[in-house]
């Protein structure tokens, strides 16, 4: 009775609300857990570490060739390659061989909120490691994975956070002392003076607003008036 439960379970509402039982079961067994990590155009729904290992978990609501083709981009970037979608009431011999033929494990979600590994991954010893040095910390609680919004944590948002944080931390601070101080994504300080300038102007870097003080540029959190700015050593 209980598998015949199981297999006929409707699944689960939406790919987020998926990927958000897989993250917690992953966090039950200790691995440390980042959603929507994006690398060289390509996003992995989850990325799992524990230690030296690298999972790579793509969701979706259907078990098919588009989860499948997903999955095997991950092949070679890291240790372990899943899907994890709803159980199938029907399952095509094709899609399990290829499976199984290109290691890629598979994870169920029912309704009833259990997590299964159905098939292990086959374990890849030699992979790049490209996938795993495009982690950060703000990819754990940043983005839900399988949101399907968009949104990823890049370098050129992280160049921005880190410019927000140096701005509140140094309001007035100049371009020049910004770049003397930060490592930030860009190729040279020149194009990171061009860039930076250029978003922050534009308002795309949230929080902050330049101020041009001849051939001076200087940063401060938008919350900082003109008085403010005089004592802090600016423009009036």
């Amino acid at each position: 009775m209980t598998a015949l439960r199981d297999r006929y379970a409707p699944p689960p509402a939406t790919e987020a609300s998926i990927a958000a039982l897989v993250v917690a079961w992953l966090r039950d067994q200790r691995f440390e857990v980042y959603q929507e990590v994006h690398v060289h155009g390509r996003t992995c729904d989850i990325v799992a570490t524990r230690g030296p290992l690298l999972w790579a978990i793509e969701t979706k609501m259907q078990y098919g060739v588009a989860v499948l083709d997903q999955a095997d981009y991950w092949r070679g970037r890291a240790n372990l390659v899943s899907v994890a979608t709803p159980p199938s009431m029907r399952c095509s011999p094709v899609l399990d061989y290829f499976a199984d033929q290109h290691g890629i494990g598979r994870l169920t979600v029912d309704q009833y909120e259990i997590v299964r590994e159905r098939c292990h991954p086959r374990f890849d010893r030699k992979v790049a490691a490209s996938l795993r040095n495009h982690l950060r910390e703000e990819q754990k609680t940043l983005v839900a994975a399988g949101t399907n919004r968009g949104g990823y944590f890049t370098p050129f948002k992280e160049t921005c956070m880190q410019v927000a944080r140096m701005v509140r931390q140094q309001p007035g601070i100049t371009l020049g002392e910004l770049l003397a101080d930060g490592h930030f994504h860009y190729a040279s300080k020149a194009s990171a003076r061009t860039g930076i300038a250029k978003w922050a102007e534009e308002g795309a870097i949230e929080g902050v607003r330049v101020e041009r003080e001849g051939r001076a540029i200087r940063l401060y959190p938008e919350d900082v008036g003109p008085a403010q700015r005089s004592l802090l050593g600016g423009a009036a």
